[in-house]
């Protein structure tokens, strides 16, 4: 995966500035997706988002600490923030 695919899943979330100033992000690369360690959710701190290229679609998956809380497949662009928001009581939008 390219560094700008990397780049554009951090877009899908409003990019690196509102990650930083809504929930403290710092987001890192996987292979195939990215990284997400975030705070101020009592459920889940980390999200691991992968692109699934075959389906056009990204996976996600919640975790805290290092439990996996929650494995979502398929998931489509328009989804992944609303998905975020149910998932960890954050708000990435207003």
């Amino acid at each position: 995966m390219t560094k700008e695919m990397k780049e554009e899943i951090v877009r899908q979330f409003g990019g690196f500035n509102r990650l930083r100033a809504t929930i403290g992000a710092s987001v890192s690369g996987l292979e195939d997706g990215i990284q997400m360690n975030f705070k101020g959710s009592n459920k889940a701190n980390i999200l691991q988002v992968r692109y699934d290229e075959g389906r056009d679609a990204y996976n996600m998956k919640f975790f805290k600490g290092f439990k996996e809380i929650d494995d979502m497949r398929c998931i489509y662009a328009e989804d992944l923030i609303p998905i975020f928001e149910e998932t960890t009581g954050l708000y990435l939008t207003f």
